[in-house]
């Protein structure tokens, strides 16, 4: 057998330095990456994640607002509110407080309106019934055109064309006076002429009047003296252009009609 020589050993040595140096090639490449390409590696995942997480923080601040500014934004809401709630109710009342008081003054209107058309109501019915308006106890006319007073109980005709132009009252003009009969032309609202009045007096008060040049006597029954008068001048709304025909027309009554009317006074 032959024994190798020393070129032979040279060549199985650099075979098996090429295989180690194959083997440590091959345990290089499959160990994992380490050193600085680790740390870069490593440092870049956690710049990503930093980064990720920054983005999520941003996201959240711009979302939600921190507690105690919720709290506070919740503050102001219900402040709001309270005073929004308060302001309507304010303004409720009001409403209902100036609602109750028109209301109150129609009704006091109403009432007022009421009084008004009653006293008018019941002056008509005075006036219609020969109710006394003061304290010469008259009546109205009658159909016949005949007045009669109740309380000093005389009657005088007057004529048919006084039925609806004529207003009486029974107010006396001062106390001294026991009564008064007064008989007005009052076409309308703005006419309000007196034609005659008559006077009682009792029998001493009536000779008093004797020297009275506007007092005219008429009889003396049960201590009560009677007499009559007659306006001094017209009224200034009688005197008026547009009232000339009317003031024609009073006079004719005081001066043609009244001494008529004073034939036709008796005593029931």
């Amino acid at each position: 057998m032959m024994k190798p020589g020393i070129k032979g050993k040279g060549a199985i040595f650099i075979v098996l330095l090429s295989v180690l140096l194959l083997l440590l090639w091959f345990r290089d490449s499959a160990e994992p990456t380490t050193g600085d390409a680790a740390e870069d590696g490593s440092n870049n995942s956690g710049e990503v994640i930093q980064d990720e997480e920054h983005e999520e923080n941003s996201n959240h601040t711009e979302n939600e607002l921190p507690d105690n500014e919720v709290i506070e934004e919740t503050e102001e809401i219900s402040e709001t509110t309270k005073d929004s709630d308060r302001g309507g109710s304010e303004n409720n009342t009001l409403v209902e407080g100036e609602k109750t008081e028109t209301e109150n003054e129609a009704a006091s209107n109403n009432i007022e309106k009421e009084l008004t058309e009653e006293e008018v109501k019941k002056e008509e019915e005075e006036t219609e019934s020969g109710q006394p308006n003061g304290n010469g106890g008259g009546d109205s006319l009658s159909d016949s055109n005949l007045y009669t007073n109740s309380q000093f109980g005389f009657t005088m005709e007057l004529p048919e064309t006084w039925q609806d132009i004529i207003r009486i009252d029974t107010n006396a003009f001062s106390p001294d006076q026991e009564g008064a009969v007064n008989f007005y032309y009052e076409p309308s609202a703005e006419i309000n002429q007196l034609v005659f009045s008559v006077i009682i007096y009792t029998e001493e008060k009536g000779k008093e009047q004797e020297d009275n040049p506007f007092w005219m006597p008429i009889a003396t029954n049960n201590g009560y003296t009677f007499g009559y008068i007659i306006p001094g001048e017209p009224t200034e709304e009688l005197l008026a252009p547009e009232n000339s025909e009317k003031l024609e027309l009073v006079q004719h009554m005081i001066y043609t009609d009244l001494p008529k009317i004073i034939s036709t006074f008796k005593f029931n």
